[in-house]
Formats: structure tokens, C-alpha cells, sequence
């Protein structure tokens, strides 16, 4: 999961650099990446939360 978002993520930054990324409009640039990362933040931290909950279960032996 991480593997794919990462590579997603690296896609997404080769897209920004190339010379279509510079034609595009600044604010639209902007939002595309403010929603990219909002999406990658959150998957990245519900992919910590279940990674917690996995050790809690193993420590507490439920």
C-alpha cells in the first residue's frame, strides 16, 4: 500500500517538473497539489493507525 502510494507520489512530482506542469495555471497546480497531499497524508496516517492498533493487540494479546 505505502509501496503504491510513494510511487504514486513520485509520478505526481515528475508530472509537476515537466514542461506541461509549467503551460498549466498556477492556482489550478496549487489545488491538484493540496488535494494530492491532503489524500496522501490521510492514507498514510490511517495506514499508522492500523499499524498501532496491530502492535496493541500483539502487546495486550487479544
Amino acid at each position: 500500500m505505502t509501496k503504491h502510494i510513494f510511487r504514486s507520489f513520485s509520478l505526481f512530482v515528475e508530472l509537476l517538473q515537466s514542461d506541461t506542469a509549467v503551460g498549466m495555471m498556477s492556482g489550478m497546480r496549487q489545488s491538484l497539489i493540496s488535494i494530492f497531499a491532503s489524500t496522501w497524508i490521510s492514507s498514510m496516517l490511517f495506514d499508522v493507525a492500523r499499524f498501532r492498533q496491530q502492535c496493541l493487540k500483539e502487546i495486550h494479546g487479544v
